[in-house]
């Protein structure tokens, strides 16, 4: 077995512009990365793809990102999560009741998801950053 295997990503949101933004922004940091457009379709790549990380939106068509996380977390507990959300006004109630290990505003800057995406794979050693 290959012990190099690169970090996984899962990225999911309905807007296809915000997953090639996202994977754009980290595809200089060698991450296998795959995305989604809805839960289903997520939960469907989840077994085969086995992510480190998943970088989810809030709002997606048929159920939403705190109901993919606890889906993803009771799959694979070790799971590290980001859930995006363009509703500023309920930032401060997703990160409570969400098990999201951040929760982050749309829009974000470049700079705060690398630097809170090198965070999650830091504060994991079965995660890492290339």
């Amino acid at each position: 077995m290959n012990s190099t295997r690169r970090s996984r990503i899962l990225i999911v949101d309905d807007e296809p512009a915000i997953r090639t933004l996202i994977a754009e922004i980290l595809a200089h940091n060698a991450f296998e990365m795959q995305e989604a457009g809805s839960v289903s379709e997520a939960i469907r790549m989840l077994e085969d793809f086995k992510p480190s990380l998943l970088i989810t939106d809030y709002s997606l068509p048929d159920a939403n990102g705190s109901e993919l996380i606890e889906r993803a977390k009771a799959a694979f507990p070790d799971i590290k999560c980001l859930l995006l959300t363009g509703w500023r006004d309920i930032t401060d109630h997703i990160s409570t009741a969400s098990l999201a290990d951040v929760v982050m505003s749309k829009p974000f800057s470049i700079e705060a998801l690398e630097m809170e995406t090198r965070r999650l794979f830091s504060s994991d050693s079965t995660l890492s950053v290339t």
